[in-house]
């Protein structure tokens, strides 16, 4: 239940409530469990094939569990699909990094189509402006997996990309050295190319050097070993022309720990290198493949035992990322439709993301929907939205947040908002469009479940409901996917690694917020215990009881379904599970919660702004636009330093106001931090700004309790825009500013 809240005193604000009819009485909450298919065949024993399939639902009868969500796609599937790479091929993903390298150092594969018009090849290139006229040798060493079409080497007329030169064809696995000798004047273009075929070519390139014949030791092309690499796995300065795909290919076990070290500053994180993941060969892997469809053999597990099955669909995981001896995994979606993955604003494109804006993208989101329905057994999907693989850890989480542009998400912004000034776009309004396609993505599969009778879960995680280091950051606001009807269940999966969930749930208001959300629109609503956190902090022989504790004791907490993820972690703790279904079985129908809060009418929105910015003590300014955002005073907020901060809010046309909450510090209440104590507010009438409040020791007034704003009345009045200015914060180094509203 929600606790009691200290009423509000002085300027601050509470929000009006309004009594709203109680919901019909509640069953007691049933026991789910999430089953990660992927990690159970390469870590669990006994080996789980299809006679484990059918113990698991058996247990999961005797034991009281009443729901299973199964993990089918992410890049590539456990089932039969149609519509992607399967666990059996593995060994046939075309942009999978593999031994075939020159010298040891690294490689670039490149995957190639079939000719399209205008275009005689595809491949990787750099561009070479000459100093006058020269003789050239450009020199490489080649290897292509011998389909239609080899690979060459070729020189490109910079201006009309028509090749000017090219060597010989390469059609042997071995790596096999060519060389071109031109002469030029003119900016050209020097790369590795194939002409493709009907399905993708692939080759490798290394060893890539560029000289004139009269300054023989002068290398001219940058990264011409590949020993070089970006954060997107590729080769540094070499660009895409016409490919498919193009990673860096090589084993990095076979460089020195001094090079290793020296190419991956962050190798200690690179686990994955240094254990035998090896998924080609893992025979795990294989027995799954050869023992059947998984996902059939589990509904038919779940209709033998009456079990509900859902199946869990990652939607935005469509390329992990790896090398040698790690065997990459990616949709053939992606490798098909490059044009169609999220690039950087220089154009580079993003591995494994694709862009929702695209409705090719949905369209084949949709159709992977439509097959996981069409299973015998299966209730429904459920969609897992925050997390996905796509990346090596460590090394590239600088790019996420900038790699979220492509033509059809800049349409839109150019279309809401305009071409910026200076081409300087606005990152979290481009996330806002990244949320918005997905949500569109799932208005357009409703009828899907509606026409079905099957039902849409969401897999979401608090605090921002979608993890910004594995995503970029997209905005799915929560609120408005329940109250918008666009799921039938919610499932809240927080991964409170210290294992407390009970106290944790207890302690967040948003994930309270959440269920009253749910609760409100009728959407089904659980919340996941992440076992781990439990194995990983308890002894093993108090780890049952503590289980037992936890699962007990959220379902008192207004839940429709307690969820106990993972199956790895669960064999030891059948009797346990079953302890506490019997609990929760006589548990009386709970209450509902209290009478609904009515949020008031707020005047500022992103669309009433022109311009938001937040400027630090040093004049340094960032956009700010999330701090208008509605449930915004939910999310993490921006952090500046205190001393000399201003947030300016210009309106795109006056606002006649009376009344200004400044929500500031974490929203917690029990731990908030980093709140504002002085400040002043300045409104802007007439192009001059005048002082409308002062606030001193605004945390104070408020008992430390940041669900509460600031709230600043004055006499009601046109502003073109208002300004905060911070003079003080409870912490003298950082302060949090989570949300502005005004009426």
């Amino acid at each position: 239940m929600m606790r009691k809240r200290k009423p509000a005193i002085a300027v601050l604000l509470v929000a009006a409530s309004a009594a709203l009819a109680a919901p019909a009485a509640i069953e007691p909450p049933k026991l789910l469990v999430d089953v990660d298919f992927f990690d159970n065949i390469e870590l669990i024993r006994p080996y789980c094939g299809s006679n484990w399939i059918d113990r698991f639902f058996a247990n999961c009868k005797a034991r009281g569990v009443k729901r299973v969500t199964w993990r089918c796609v992410c890049q590539v599937a456990n089932y039969q699909t149609k519509l992607d790479y399967r666990l059996s091929q593995l060994h046939e993903v075309r942009s999978a990094a593999d031994e075939r390298t020159f010298d040891g150092a690294f490689a670039v594969k490149v995957g190639v189509g079939p000719q399209t018009a205008g275009r005689e090849a595809g491949g990787i290139r750099q561009l070479i402006e000459p100093k006058g006229r020269h003789d050239f040798l450009f020199r490489g060493m080649l290897s292509s997996d011998a389909g239609t079409s080899g690979a060459f080497l070729a020189v490109l007329d910079a201006e009309t990309g028509r090749i000017i030169a090219r060597s010989g064809e390469v059609r042997d696995n071995r790596m096999l050295r060519r060389e071109v000798r031109f002469t030029a004047e003119r900016p050209f273009y020097v790369g590795a190319y194939s002409a493709g075929a009907e399905d993708t070519q692939v080759f490798v390139a290394d060893n890539l050097s560029l000289r004139a014949l009269d300054a023989p030791d002068m290398e001219l092309v940058r990264n011409g070993g590949m020993e070089e690499f970006n954060d997107f796995i590729e080769p540094s300065h070499w660009s895409q022309d016409g490919a498919r795909f193009a990673l860096l290919n090589g084993d990095v076990m076979a460089l020195s720990e001094e090079k290793r070290r020296e190419l991956i500053p962050n190798a200690y994180l690179f686990k994955l290198f240094f254990r035998p993941r090896t998924w080609g060969i893992n025979s795990r892997v294989l027995r799954a493949a050869e023992d059947g469809d998984s996902l059939a053999l589990a509904g038919k597990a779940a209709l033998k035992y009456g079990i509900e099955l859902y199946a869990w669909f990652d939607p935005f995981d469509d390329g992990w990322r790896c090398l040698p001896p790690v065997k990459c995994c990616a949709s053939r979606f992606m490798e098909d439709h490059p044009e169609f993955r999220c690039t950087d604003k220089t154009g580079r494109p993003r591995w494994g993301l694709l862009c929702f804006a695209c409705p090719e993208v949905r369209a084949h989101k949709t159709d992977v929907v439509r097959e996981l329905l069409s299973y015998e057994g299966v209730a429904g999907v459920a969609l897992k939205t925050h997390y996905q693989h796509n990346r090596l850890p460590g090394l590239d989480e600088k790019i996420l947040e900038t790699s979220i542009y492509h033509p059809a998400i800049q349409a839109m912004y150019h279309e809401r908002w305009g071409i910026p000034r200076g081409g300087e776009y606005n990152l979290f309004r481009m996330r806002l469009l990244h949320g918005e396609a997905v949500m569109g993505w799932m208005r357009e599969m409703r009828p899907l479940f509606k026409g079905s009778g099957k039902r849409l879960c969401m897999f979401q995680a608090p605090r921002p409901f979608l993890d910004a280091g594995a995503t970029g950051g997209w905005y799915l606001p929560p609120e408005r996917i329940i109250e918008d009807g666009l799921c039938d269940d919610f499932l809240i999966e927080p991964r409170w690694r210290d294992g407390r969930h009970l106290e944790h749930f207890v302690d967040e208001d948003n994930v309270r917020w959440i269920v009253n959300l749910c609760r409100k629109a009728g959407v089904g609503v659980g919340l996941d215990l992440f076992v781990p956190g439990i194995t990983k902090n308890w002894p093993k022989e108090k780890q049952g009881e503590e289980l037992y504790r936890q699962l007990t004791g959220l379902a008192r907490e207004n839940l429709d379904h307690v969820g106990i993820y993972e199956e790895i972690n669960i064999h030891g703790f059948w009797d346990d599970i079953a302890r506490a279904a019997e609990t929760l079985a006589k548990m009386p129908q709970r209450e509902s919660f209290p009478p609904y809060a009515v949020e008031p009418e707020n005047l500022i929105t992103l669309e009433s702004c022109s311009e938001i910015t937040l400027t630090d003590g040093k004049g340094t300014a960032i956009f700010a636009d999330e701090l208008v955002v509605p449930n915004a005073r939910f999310a993490m907020g921006l952090r500046v330093p205190p001393a000399g901060a201003r947030l300016t809010l210009m309106f795109a046309k006056p606002l006649t106001l009376s009344e200004v909450d400044f929500h500031t510090g974490g929203y917690n209440a029990r731990k908030g931090r980093y709140p504002v104590e002085d400040f002043i507010l300045e409104g802007l009438s007439g192009g001059e700004w005048r002082k409308l409040a002062e606030v001193t020791g605004g945390n104070a007034l408020k008992g430390n309790n940041q669900l509460v704003p600031n709230v600043c009345r004055f006499t009601r009045q046109p502003l073109e825009g208002i300004r905060f200015v911070i003079l003080r914060g409870a912490d003298p180094d950082q302060l949090l500013i989570r949300y502005v509203s005004a009426r």
